[in-house]
């Protein structure tokens, strides 16, 4: 390795440059946008914060899931369930496919199938009804009569 003293530092600057930069900067010029900057950023701060305010204010009152489901827009839910109770009256009511009924269910599945009815049968204060809207099903999203299986029933 050479030597320290042989290592050159080059600083290299255009002339003039800090001429202009002191004709734009001048010390009042500094003072002035430190006072106005003092002043400016706590209104543009209140306004941003008044801003969330508003929108933390406008998404608790549309996603609240107790007013949606006090106003009951998801309610016809409850139709294809209204006369039962549990799981195991729904063969009774309605016709499955061989070897697809309520019998044929996981144990899991079971339970979540029958808390889901037995919920929806009923008011109760753990569920709430809500629905993000309805929409068309097109010939071109429609996979489902794409698929190459025959149920039976």
């Amino acid at each position: 390795m050479p030597p320290a003293d042989l290592y050159v530092t080059a600083l290299v600057k255009a002339r003039g440059s800090s001429r202009l930069l002191a004709k734009i900067l001048t010390p009042e010029r500094i003072k002035t946008l430190g006072i106005w900057y003092q002043r400016v950023t706590p209104i543009i701060g209140t306004a941003i914060g008044f801003l969330m305010l508003v929108l933390i204010l406008v998404d608790s009152i549309s996603n609240n899931w107790a007013i949606l489901d006090y106003c009951g827009n998801a309610v016809h839910f409850r139709t294809p369930v209204a006369r039962v109770k549990t799981s195991d009256d729904l063969p009774s009511i309605y016709t499955f496919a061989k070897g697809y009924g309520i019998a044929n269910l996981s144990n899991i599945g079971y339970w979540m199938n029958d808390f889901g009815i037995q919920n929806l049968a009923k008011s109760s204060p753990a569920v709430y009804f809500i629905t993000a809207g309805s929409y068309t099903v097109g010939s071109m999203i429609n996979f489902v009569a794409r698929l190459p299986i025959r149920i039976t029933m």
